[in-house]
């Protein structure tokens, strides 16, 4: 039975960095969506140290009203990155910080990895539920190592396809307001990104099952793809007699990803 009590699953989690800069245009969908954020002021949900990012871009006019700077091209956007967020390393760490950050900030990046994980993994195995675009804030520190960034999402409703083909709208709990809440901490340096952790809340039990196990005879035959084997490695933590816990190399290899080499 899949568990709604709010846990911390480090095995929830799949990114693929090849995959995410093989775009040729990955650069300028990073611009692209960097720009929408900026103009977004209201709803803006990307904070540069505690501060909104269409704060930081925002400039007086003469006549007292406030206009969004957006950048004029990825050379700019990636100076930002190196004077806001990686101005604690090294001219060289640096530069090379700010250019996979120009190929991974995007959309479909890894500040957005565990949604998109959520909605693939929904969309395989949970066709009849729709998991919508959550609210979400996505927080990037500077550190003395790169980058710390948080990914949070909040799930406040969800639709389902009954046998009968009736749409069931799922809302939110009571109490807390949300079908699921998930917040994902990353660390991202110039050499790699570390996944430092992730804690799921999930009241509804509908959509639990989405984050939670499958019968041991169906994992077995899942186990070629990396994701499941990182979710069955999650299950021996909790449930004996599915699985031996994971090595700590193995732990390893789960949580730290090296950058794809530039070409």
């Amino acid at each position: 039975m899949p568990s709604s009590s709010p846990h911390v699953n480090m095995s929830f989690f799949s990114y693929d960095g090849k995959k995410t800069i093989s775009a040729a245009d990955a650069g300028q969908r990073t611009l692209s969506d960097w720009n929408r954020h900026i103009e977004a002021d209201q709803t803006g949900r990307y904070f540069i140290n505690g501060i909104k990012l269409s704060e930081l871009r925002a400039t007086m006019l003469k006549e007292g009203k406030c206009q969004q700077l957006v950048f004029a091209d990825l050379a700019e956007l990636k100076q930002f990155f190196k004077e806001y967020l990686f101005k604690d390393l090294s001219a060289e760490r640096a530069d090379l910080a700010a250019i996979h950050a120009s190929l991974q900030w995007h959309q479909s990046g890894i500040q957005h990895a565990t949604y998109q994980h959520t909605r693939a993994y929904a969309l395989e195995y949970f066709p009849t539920v729709q998991i919508p675009e959550p609210e979400y804030h996505i927080h990037f520190v500077s550190t003395q190592e790169g980058v710390c960034i948080t990914e949070s999402n909040i799930y406040r409703e969800l639709v389902e396809v009954l046998a009968d083909k009736t749409i069931q709208k799922h809302t939110g709990d009571e109490k807390k307001g949300y079908c699921a809440q998930t917040s994902t901490t990353y660390l991202f340096t110039p050499e790699n990104i570390q996944l430092e952790g992730i804690a799921i809340d999930c009241p509804n039990l509908r959509l639990a099952e989405v984050f939670d196990i499958q019968p041991e005879e169906d994992i077995i035959t899942y186990l070629t793809n990396i994701f499941f084997r990182a979710l069955y490695a999650f299950i021996a933590r909790f449930y004996s007699g599915y699985a031996q816990l994971p090595t700590a190399e193995q732990e390893d290899s789960q949580t730290n990803f090296e950058h794809p080499r530039l070409t």
